[in-house]
């Protein structure tokens, strides 16, 4: 487990190439651990699917202002979302 999520934090964080994943909440939780103290953002523009579970607001938060700040993400979710995208939707920032 440890060796694919530092494959995926390589990816996700190394060099400025832009790539497509689908990942679970689990999953940014585990990469969040990883990342913990190395104090850069990573740079690449990502397009980030995220089902399976519920992405709570504060996760999806760190990861937009502090983890990957160029990258879109997308929250499906909805009876087996990670797998059929019942229902999907952008997680744009809205100003209050």
């Amino acid at each position: 487990m440890r060796r694919a999520c530092g494959r995926l934090r390589e990816r996700l964080f190394q060099g400025e190439q832009s790539w497509l994943f689908k990942i679970t909440p689990a999953h940014l939780e585990a990469l969040e651990y990883l990342e913990e103290g190395r104090g850069e953002a990573g740079q690449a523009g990502h397009r980030i699917v995220i089902g399976g579970e519920q992405l709570g607001a504060e996760r999806l938060r760190k990861w937009k202002q502090e983890l990957l700040p160029r990258a879109s993400y997308v929250n499906e979710y909805g009876a087996d979302g990670a797998v059929w995208g019942a229902a999907c939707g952008n997680c744009g920032s809205r100003k209050r």
